[in-house]
């Protein structure tokens, strides 16, 4: 199998699930608690609570990266790393919420443009710059906040790369006959 079969193998399945397991979480515990269960709060911003009107991009954009992520380590390090497996799987969702950061501000740059909130700026990709790097240095900031939701996404994230990792990297491969048939 090339590298490039094996990566696409192991992203797909672990996108759909990341995806529907982001999912199922989110509206899970927003018909549990009554509210919205994601909360961001930027110092010196005006911030609407956009991820929570419109939900599905910022999941469907974090589920992304996930798989991303957890693709490259399943492929490039797991297998030749096998020293301290507990570690790395602990900070994939942390690279993850790093590297989701800059989409999630450029989506909420585009839904304040959408609300009719347009930049001073003379160019839109100023504004979605600027909420890219919004959103980089407070993505954190909305996982502390958003703290009984952020704590079982977290854990429904090292639940699936232990998953994955026993599927996809551990297994063996089935014992195949080599006796030929007819001869």
């Amino acid at each position: 199998m090339s590298r490039l079969s094996r990566f696409f193998t192991i992203a797909s399945p672990l996108f759909l699930t990341s995806t529907a397991a982001a999912c199922g979480l989110y509206f899970g515990m927003r018909t549990l608690l009554g509210r919205p269960p994601i909360v961001i709060a930027v110092p010196l911003a005006h911030v609407t609570q956009y991820q929570n009107q419109y939900p599905l991009p910022y999941l469907v954009a974090i589920a992304f990266m996930f798989a991303l992520v957890g693709t490259v380590w399943l492929t490039a390090i797991a297998p030749r790393a096998y020293r301290l497996h507990s570690l790395q799987i602990a900070l994939v969702p942390f690279l993850t919420v790093l590297l989701a950061g800059p989409f999630w501000g450029m989506l909420w740059a585009y839904h304040d443009m959408q609300a009719g909130f347009f930049p001073d700026t003379p160019h839109m990709i100023d504004y979605l710059l600027f909420g890219a790097q919004y959103g980089f240095f407070f993505s954190f900031n909305g996982v502390g906040l958003s703290f009984p939701f952020s704590l079982l996404a977290y854990g429904m994230a090292c639940a699936l790369m232990v998953i994955f990792l026993k599927r996809f990297v551990h297994s063996k491969p089935k014992a195949t006959s080599l006796v030929q048939v007819g001869s």
